[in-house]
């Protein structure tokens, strides 16, 4: 798209379809008997409007359910602005490799770029546009639950191994159908809340 287009896009845009660019969903919500939600997030199932101008969504399964989800928020979307599909891909998707944690004893940024090569083909292979990795949190303490995710507690490797993730996944052309961009996480300070609790408080003077 041009400069020129995608301006005119923009100008006929409502607020509502702007806002609704920065929305994500879990994919299950949009997929019939994906997900049995009870209790009080059933409640709060998003609506055929929000599909119609959602921007992304997360956690589904394998190509077929990309492009079901993709046909059917295409179909409802004046704009027609293709979502963003994003997947958590840690340590493999089909593939599984050992956890990032694992691999940062390794020292090895070789082995790591091997494995995010691998795991960048399955991944555009099943329609994932997006990845949440790689995690280069500065994680010391055990007690988090998702200290797993981390290469090390200690920065110089994680940025080494944040980095080979990087460019394994994303290549040197993001516009190649085989690539898949990355989303680092977590900023700032997510891997070191208090106690080790999820989404804890952190104090970081």
């Amino acid at each position: 798209m041009t400069e020129q287009a995608l301006k005119k896009l923009l100008e006929s845009m409502t607020l509502e379809e702007k806002a609704g660019q920065l929305v994500q969903c879990n994919a299950g919500q949009f997929i019939a008997n994906q997900l049995e939600i009870t209790g009080p997030d059933g409640e709060m199932l998003p609506s055929e409007e929000l599909n119609r101008v959602m921007g992304s969504v997360l956690t589904f399964e394998d190509a077929k359910q990309a492009k079901a989800l993709q046909d059917k928020h295409l179909a409802a979307d004046p704009n027609k602005i293709p979502l963003l599909l994003m997947l958590d891909v840690i340590h493999g998707l089909r593939t599984t490799y050992p956890i990032p944690l694992a691999m940062g004893c390794g020292f090895d940024d070789g082995l790591v770029t091997e494995c995010a090569d691998m795991a960048r083909k399955e991944s555009a292979a099943c329609g994932v546009h997006v990845t949440f990795n790689p995690m280069v949190d500065t994680a010391r303490d055990a007690r988090w639950g998702r200290i797993l995710e981390t290469n090390s507690e200690e920065p110089l490797l994680n940025s080494r191994m944040g980095a080979a993730q990087v460019r394994a996944t994303q290549g040197n052309d993001l516009s190649d159908p085989g690539n898949v961009a990355c989303c680092v996480k977590h900023y700032a300070a997510y891997g070191a809340g208090e106690a080790g609790r999820d989404y804890n408080t952190v104090d970081v003077s």
